[in-house]
């Protein structure tokens, strides 16, 4: 592919070397350290700027132009995602051709879109639907009456329980389950009763779930991830939550039962959010932080429970100084008795009578 095109197609311009042949042809992506003559590789920090001028790729994609850079430059606000979107035109997973395979369970009143791949061992129940361009790969069981969208991937063992549904162009990487049963149940009459779990759990379109992600269906009505949001690997979302769009989960995050996400939020590995709570958009959690109470959008909160992230972090920079501080207080504790004795000495000694005249 031309240097050219791939700049059109990223709607950015190209800054040439002087007297530099335009005419570049890129095979692929390359980090920088790593790159070869004939790809394209990225520079997001300035700390690399040293490694552009001795780079073996043909071009690179920039925020800010270089001096004296050997290679032409694409220059582009955030260089992370232009190569990320440059990756993309070369990179394009192969999932073998459009064959359903004789070893798999499929009922005749499923619904199967045109040009799909089914590997061995899929079982599709009855009423499903498949949409166009689907890839199940083995082992993955699709309920009753449950939807798959077109253009989604369905990776191995994973499961869509029955009436649930798959948005399109979703990416459902192994293991991972949508429509296990909530965790309902009623303590009464020295037992614990089931709450049967009638609702559904949906994606919507432009999701991707990692490894052994779990979005248990609602009780009553859906649960539901909505478009564009991404999940690391085992990401937990409990019965009639919401996950709001173009939201991005580390691995291990929980979220708990009715609760609500914003849109656009963030959070770190192994955060946990309470059930019935609300956190508003663009709010970023942090790694292991415990939210037990609502969010205001926008902020940024850390710890357990949650608190500003600059009060948390100002809160773990004291506790460095706890046993410098400790030190301190007994000295100053010891200084304190030592002081006491010789008051009340002073004392004592003041309240001794006068020696009588003779």
């Amino acid at each position: 592919m031309q240097l050219q095109e791939i700049a059109s197609q990223l709607k950015i311009d190209v800054i040439w070397p002087e007297g530099a042949d335009q005419n570049v042809d890129i095979s692929g992506v390359a980090p920088i350290d790593g790159a070869r003559t004939g790809t394209i590789s990225f520079i997001a920090d300035t700390k690399y700027l040293d490694l552009a001028k001795k780079t073996g790729a043909s071009a690179l994609i920039t925020r800010d132009e270089i001096p004296n850079c050997p290679v032409p430059q694409l220059i582009h606000r955030d260089p992370h995602y232009a190569f990320a979107r440059t990756a993309n035109l070369f990179y394009q997973p192969d999932h073998g051709p459009n064959v359903i395979s004789d070893k798999v369970e499929v009922h005749p009143s499923v619904q199967l879109g045109e040009h799909v791949t089914v590997y061995p061992f899929v079982c599709i129940s009855p009423g499903a639907v498949i949409g166009d361009h689907v890839v199940l790969y083995p082992g993955v069981f699709i309920g009753a009456d449950a939807i798959v969208g077109a253009n989604s991937v369905l990776y191995a063992n994973v499961v869509v329980g029955e009436r649930c549904q798959v948005g399109e162009r979703n990416i459902i990487h192994p293991n991972s389950v949508l429509g296990a049963d909530g965790f309902g149940f009623a303590v009464g009459d020295g037992e614990i009763v089931k709450i049967p779990q009638t609702g559904i759990a949906k994606t919507e379109d432009d999701v991707e779930l990692g490894a052994c992600c779990t979005i248990d269906r609602a009780a009553l009505g859906e649960t539901v991830v909505k478009r564009g949001t991404k999940f690391d690997d085992h990401v937990h979302v409990g019965h009639n939550s919401t996950v709001g769009e173009n939201c991005m989960f580390a691995a291990m995050v929980a979220i708990a039962g009715s609760t609500k996400i914003g849109n656009w939020c963030l959070a770190g590995g192994q955060a946990a959010v309470a059930g019935h709570i609300e956190v508003g958009d663009k709010v970023r959690i942090g790694a292991k932080a415990g939210i037990i109470s609502s969010v205001e959008g926008g902020q940024m909160v850390m710890g357990f429970p949650e608190q500003p992230a600059m009060q948390w972090r100002r809160a773990r920079a004291m506790e460095r100084k706890l046993p410098e501080m400790a030190k301190k207080m007994k000295a100053m504790e010891a200084r304190l008795a030592e002081l006491e004795i010789q008051l009340g000495e002073r004392k004592s000694s003041s309240n001794q009578e006068p020696p009588q005249e003779c």
